[in-house]
């Protein structure tokens, strides 16, 4: 007697269909990770919020102020930034976190983990304020998901990785050297083993590349200058070093939400000292 055994390739995981379960908990996380925002009704705002917004208006570039950050802040001013808190929260916090960690099988696995972040972390006080800070961790699990979890990301993923990866690079200086450390940490794990696997580290090194591209574009669409945004390397990781700009806005008048956003982060910055 003969069996016949037949082994077919697993079937591909698909995305599971949206329901209102779904809706409901991915609406309770956004929730949880914005509730800093929400409690204060309006996004929080910081020493150097004022210096990104106005880069769009002041037409000239300083010191470890990202002009391609602040062109993202101006984009979201006509609806006081709330699109600007809903992008990188839903794109870069929740989507990369429970991508990373494996744990967005089920809804309720997705609570959880938010739930505890939002308990135990500074993540909400990080999507809920205008800062590029919250992509230095987005880029850095991004930039690991394209080295290390190629194969198992899909082909829009892999393109949302890349962008989302560049812009990262181009929202601060700081953000870039650690994205730098990070991809030559894996060139070094890489390189021993296997250099086939060298090829795995195409994407993840174009993405740094586009973003510096991007920030050299910004700048120069801003301020006519083809030159990296000013600053000293040991500046870069001491934002407040470079202070407040204290010149006139000239370039372009301000309209009403920016002038109350920047004129809120100067006042914060005059509590800060």
């Amino acid at each position: 007697m003969m069996i016949d055994i037949t082994i077919g390739k697993p079937a591909r995981r698909t995305l599971p269909a949206l329901s209102a379960a779904h809706l409901t908990l991915t609406a309770a996380c956004f929730v949880l990770l914005l509730a800093p925002a929400l409690w204060n009704g309006y996004p929080l705002l910081q020493y150097d919020t004022g210096g990104y917004l106005a880069r769009w208006y002041e037409g000239y570039l300083v010191p470890s102020r990202s002009t391609a950050f602040g062109l993202f802040l101006h984009l979201g001013e006509c609806l006081h930034f709330w699109p600007n808190l809903f992008l990188q929260t839903g794109c870069g916090v929740i989507s990369l976190v429970l991508r990373v960690t494996a744990l967005a099988a089920r809804p309720w696995h997705r609570i959880a983990i938010v739930t505890w972040l939002s308990l135990v972390t500074a993540l909400p006080f990080l999507a809920s304020a205008l800062l590029t800070d919250i992509f230095a961790g987005v880029g850095v699990l991004a930039l690991y998901l394209l080295i290390y979890h190629q194969p198992d990301l899909g082909r829009s993923e892999r393109i949302g990785l890349f962008f989302l990866t560049a812009f990262a690079t181009a929202s601060h200086s700081a953000t870039l050297a650690v994205l730098v450390v990070v991809l030559g940490f894996a060139v070094l794990c890489l390189l021993p083993s296997d250099r086939r696997r060298m090829a795995v580290l195409l994407p993840g090194g174009g993405a740094l590349a586009a973003g510096a591209a991007m920030l050299l574009a910004a700048n120069f669409a801003f301020s006519g200058q083809l030159a990296w945004t000013p600053g000293r390397l040991r500046d870069c990781f001491r934002p407040h070093a470079a202070g407040w700009n204290r010149q006139a806005l000239s370039r372009r008048p301000l309209p009403k939400r920016a002038a109350q956003a920047v004129s809120l982060s100067r006042q914060a910055a005059g509590h800060c000292r």
